[in-house]
């Protein structure tokens, strides 16, 4: 029975009545999405800070505490790379049967773990599979399930969240490895990861009692095989579409993440002092190319912020592949830097624009797999085209070759935001 017996009989006041009530689901909806927004923004800060930003200070310690050698503790972080990107699938799987809160608290333990394990590890078995647990580990609570819930938040145009809350990657990168050395010259090793590991675990644990699901029932996705991928609007997409934007997005991350692996051996290789101003300047752009990104890519749109961001990638590596002084190299490694955060903000929204949200999870979980192997391969590519080539200049003119292939592959492609 209803307890406004004057909105029963009065049509255009009960109208008004249930048009408020929308109005407050929907603003409560936007809060709760935005409180995601925050959420995921934070745990991508902590989780790549303290992972993928951090490998430079952890391989250092291994190397000057515990007497590793530099070859096997540098193959800890391929090994994570090579682990999250395959376990980015089984959490694409989960996601439609898992709520996100508790993927999130049981990454948070597994990187928590992995970390303790790191700091006490003195075989390269141990070295290797603490990398592997934080990276198995992180797959839970990072791009994949992070990006999903966003997108289901604010479906059908999650864009502009998306972009907001992966920036966190990119704070991440500037705030927690600062942090990561201080402990480590200070407290040691061994305490330094244990306390990195205490603080993810805090942090998460926070992130998960405030986030909630969108309050919308999904059910799991039965086949992703079809011929032709099809997008909500109903645009239809070649069945070779998403293979070679798979493609396109492997080479950037290979070029990308080899050329940052290797930019201080890139400065010691030509001289230059002072390249510890070329890491503060990658590290700022990054975080300033991605909020810029944000307006950009609206008045843009998909596809021409996309080519935009391949060849600004392309030039960046030129510029560092001919840069002798310290002034051409730091330009290099702030256009660079420009490129980082934006290509990865990149992949899920050309995810969505081919297969929409039904589909989202496993194909996006899929071409995370293959970004995530350029990932891990571009550092070891451009150590061997080094020794082979003799030096950094030409194997940095490849990797701008492969900046442009992919630049051309996405053009070919032409998914564009509708």
């Amino acid at each position: 029975m209803s307890c406004d017996p004057d909105a029963t009989h009065d049509p255009v006041r009960g109208t008004a009545v249930a048009a408020d009530a929308a109005a407050l689901a929907d603003a409560r909806r936007r809060v709760r999405g935005w409180i995601a927004v925050a959420g995921v923004f934070v745990v991508l800060a902590v989780s790549t800070g303290a992972g993928f930003y951090s490998s430079s200070a952890y391989i250092t310690a291994l190397t000057t505490e515990r007497g590793f050698d530099l070859t096997t503790a540098s193959f800890g972080p391929t090994a994570s790379f090579v682990v999250a990107g395959l376990c980015g699938i089984p959490a694409a799987w989960l996601l439609p049967r898992l709520r996100v809160r508790a993927m999130l608290l049981v990454g948070a333990a597994g990187t928590a773990a992995g970390l303790f394990l790191l700091g006490r590890a003195d075989t390269a078995a141990a070295l290797w599979g603490a990398f592997a647990l934080m990276g198995a580990a992180g797959a839970l609570m990072t791009v994949v399930p992070g990006t999903s819930l966003i997108a289901r938040w604010f479906d059908p145009a999650p864009g502009k969240a998306i972009t907001i809350a992966t920036t966190g990657m990119s704070a991440g990168g500037a705030l927690v490895p600062p942090g990561t050395v201080f402990l480590v010259q200070r407290y040691g090793f061994e305490a330094a990861a244990g306390l990195l590991g205490l603080l993810t675990i805090a942090v998460v644990a926070v992130v998960a009692a405030v986030v909630r699901e969108p309050p919308v029932v999904r059910s799991p996705v039965a086949s992703t095989g079809a011929a032709r991928a099809a997008a909500a609007d109903g645009t239809t997409w070649p069945a070779w579409t998403f293979p070679v934007v798979s493609v396109a997005f492997g080479l950037l991350m290979l070029s990308q993440v080899g050329t940052i692996t290797h930019l201080l051996s890139i400065a010691n290789d030509r001289g230059v002092q002072g390249a510890e101003f070329a890491l503060t300047a990658l590290a700022v752009s990054s975080v300033c190319g991605r909020l810029a990104g944000i307006a950009v890519s609206a008045r843009l749109g998909l596809l021409r912020f996309s080519l935009v961001i391949a060849a600004l990638q392309a030039a960046s590596l030129v510029l560092t592949a001919v840069a002798d002084g310290l002034t051409a190299f730091v330009a290099g490694a702030a256009l660079l830097g420009v490129t980082v955060g934006n290509a990865v903000v990149l992949m899920p929204l050309h995810t969505l624009a081919v297969y929409g949200l039904p589909r989202f999870d496993p194909m996006f979980a899929r071409l995370n797999l293959v970004s995530t192997g350029g990932t891990a391969g571009g550092p070891v590519l451009l150590g061997i085209l080094h020794g082979v080539l003799d030096g950094y200049r030409a194997p940095l003119l490849l990797l701008a070759a492969g900046s442009g292939l992919a630049c051309v592959l996405l053009l070919a492609c032409r998914v564009d935001s509708r």
